[in-house]
């Protein structure tokens, strides 16, 4: 596969996205997520790609897409995990995706207890959806 291939069919998918109305971040987010390829090299588009995306990566890859578009399935069910804090979640339809904000609850709340007795506590989320 050449990078020629590789970006002929990103832009067909960018140009999927928008007459989607998927927000085409969400395509550049799968394809490092699967590939683990710099940001920077996906912008610059850089011949490193050829070396990580082989052509039944692609393969998946545009198989993932496809069902984002059509049966508008989040990327972080498609892919498998979601980055939440510091922690590399795995996710399934079954496990809610941690809201970004939800990340400041936890901010917020370590700040608060900074001066409490139960300072040094265990602290357990139940019922919430991922469990994070």
């Amino acid at each position: 596969m050449s990078i020629i291939d590789f970006y002929e069919w990103y832009d067909l998918c960018l140009s999927a996205a928008q007459k989607s109305n998927v927000p085409s971040f969400e395509l550049d987010w799968l394809i490092l997520r699967l590939t683990h390829l710099d940001k920077l090299d996906l912008r610059l588009r850089s011949p490193n790609i050829t070396q990580k995306v082989t052509p039944e990566l692609l393969t998946k890859l545009d198989q993932l897409w496809q069902k984002r578009l059509h049966d508008r399935l989040p990327v972080q069910y498609l892919a498998g995990s979601v980055t939440w804090r510091d922690l590399d979640l795995q996710v399934t339809p079954a496990v809610l995706i941690p809201r970004p904000e939800t990340e400041l609850i936890i901010d917020i709340i370590d700040e608060r207890c900074q001066d409490m007795i139960y300072q040094n506590g265990i602290w357990i989320d139940l019922g919430t959806g991922s469990g994070a």
